[in-house]
């Protein structure tokens, strides 16, 4: 499963079989995301090594939205209560 959570919930959600590469993650961002991003947007992305890729970023980039990478935000007090939030939702995500 992927899937973006925004501060009102789910914004889009994909499942598929197997493990996330990139080819995955850029087909997500390209037709499950972007259709639904706004101009100044921010999404923040974790480490996992698809997230690295430049066309899944691009892509970001030209529908004029932001990525930010979750370590920034260590030790701002941010990260806390986003896996929180991500965890809670997750959980009503995938009770449904």
């Amino acid at each position: 499963m992927v899937g973006v959570v925004g501060l009102r919930g789910p914004v889009c959600l994909r499942t598929f079989e197997g493990a996330m590469n990139k080819k995955r993650f850029v087909r997500f961002i390209k037709t499950a995301l972007v259709p639904r991003l706004e101009a100044d947007q921010l999404l923040v992305l974790d480490d996992l090594r698809p997230h690295w890729s430049t066309q899944a970023i691009a892509a970001i980039e030209a529908a004029g939205a932001h990525v930010l990478w979750r370590d920034a935000f260590v030790g701002t007090g941010f990260v806390r209560p986003a896996r929180i939030f991500n965890s809670g939702c997750w959980a009503a995500v995938a009770s449904r």
